[in-house]
């Protein structure tokens, strides 16, 4: 038996026996009754956020229910990867619970146990989360990670602009190119900013996700062979470089955009419209940016005519780790971390700004009317992204794969080169990474 197959088996042999006798017992969120494991501590390791510093004043709620202390580490997500692979590869058990990002589980996944009957008999449904986030919880049809954290993309507006025009937020792509030549000509506000040029963030591939996805197109074969240059995707990247080079909505500079240059852009008043993520909205206003909250529209990710719109979204979740003498408290915990009620209650505590964050994972909760109401309506406008949403391919060498084919995007959507050129060059390329990391078979 594999050693997370081992260990998996000892967690669950416990938790299958009290699952059923804390329903009966009435105890919330799956909890075991009798506070089996009263007095221990745990050590829970995540990167700082707002959201987990409203999670963390309410860690007594969690001691009164179970007994068991939390203790929150807050680390440089930055080198939380580096650090966690060392820790578990090594077996150590400095701490108990982890929050890792999606992109992180092809990298942890050999030294984690999977959790899908830990999850079946405490009545944890990955189906709760949007797509992307039970993806990205997931490697190869199991369950590794429950989610705690997430991001859907956003298509921010100028709202005023668009008022005075008599416009409403675009719904589809077309609606944006037209509202895009509308307000280019009075008031003379550049359409669309946003990152079309190459960049070490990849952020060119975020958009394009979005079109070729909702064409039906793929990035690999079941047998990771590039498919990014089949005729669907071609079409799908000429569509994306029309924004630019056809259409030209898009405000000057997007050609060597990172994403982060085109949100700076919408945020001096230099477009209307721009594709980001809900943490980028503090930084689009006064002090940092130009703008007033109300001059800022936010609505749901644009569709392809009557094609549902199919986006990137990213998540965190959280993983007990399999050497804790304490994973039995670790699993309690991430069951209570991850209840919906506890996400209400911290995306609607408005009290203090620094535990005050209106991230919610849970499909029930983006339609949340307190939510909304205390958060501007932009968990409904996530979770409208967030419908049909996928996630970055699962492997190890995405890095250099996304190096050459965000080149080709970029070279493609600035006018260098056509498409088929373009693509076909960039999946000889990728082809002979996914060779020399040997996810090709022959």
């Amino acid at each position: 038996m594999r050693r997370r197959e081992l260990l998996a088996t000892t967690l669950t042999g416990l938790a299958a026996g009290a699952a059923g006798v804390a329903r009966a017992q009435g105890m919330p969120h799956g909890l075991l009754p009798g506070r089996l494991f009263a007095g221990q501590e745990i050590v829970v390791v995540l990167p700082p956020s707002n959201q987990y510093r409203g999670i963390a004043k309410r860690l007594p709620e969690f001691r009164q229910l179970t007994g068991i202390s939390v203790r929150f580490v807050f680390a440089d997500f930055n080198r939380m990867l580096d650090q966690l692979r060392t820790e578990l590869r090594g077996r150590a058990a400095s701490f108990d619970v982890a929050n890792i990002a999606d992109t992180w589980l092809p990298f942890l996944v050999d030294d984690l146990m999977p959790l899908d009957e830990l999850m079946r008999n405490d009545g944890l449904d990955l189906r709760r989360y949007p797509p992307a986030y039970r993806a990205g919880a997931m490697f190869l049809g199991r369950s590794f990670a429950v989610p705690i954290r997430g991001y859907g993309q956003l298509l921010f507006y100028r709202k005023d602009a668009f008022e005075r025009a008599r416009l409403q937020p675009p719904a589809t792509w077309e609606d944006l190119i037209r509202a895009s030549w509308r307000l280019q000509q009075s008031p003379g506000l550049p359409g669309l900013a946003l990152a079309m040029g190459y960049r070490p963030d990849h952020s060119n591939l975020h958009v394009w996700l979005n079109f070729m996805w909702a064409r039906g197109g793929e990035i690999f074969s079941d047998r990771w062979t590039p498919r990014f240059n089949e005729q669907l995707v071609i079409e799908a990247t000429q569509i994306f470089a029309e924004l630019n080079l056809r259409h030209e909505i898009l405000a000057p500079g997007s050609g060597n955009f990172a994403e982060e240059q085109a949100l700076v852009a919408f945020a001096q008043g230099r477009a209307a419209m721009t594709v980001g993520w809900e943490w980028n909205l503090p930084s689009l206003v006064a002090p940092v940016g130009t703008l007033r909250r109300q001059q800022i529209g936010i609505a749901p990710m644009p569709r392809f005519g009557q094609r549902p719109a199919v986006t990137y979204g990213r998540s965190l979740s959280m993983i007990p780790n399999p050497h804790s003498a304490r994973r039995d408290a670790a699993w309690e915990f991430i069951k209570w971390m991850s209840n919906p009620e506890l996400e209400i209650a911290v995306a609607t505590d408005k009290s203090a700004p620094e535990t005050s964050e209106g991230m919610v994972v849970h499909l029930e909760n983006f339609r949340n009317e307190a939510i909304n109401k205390a958060n501007g309506d932009i968990p409904r406008a996530s979770g409208g992204s967030l419908e049909y949403s996928r996630i970055l391919p699962q492997i190890r060498d995405w890095r250099p794969v996304a190096d050459v084919l965000s080149q080709a995007v970029a070279d493609v959507g600035t006018g260098v080169r056509l498409a088929r050129p373009a693509l076909d060059d960039a999946a000889r390329h990728v082809e002979r990474i996914m060779r020399q990391a040997g996810m090709i078979q022959d």
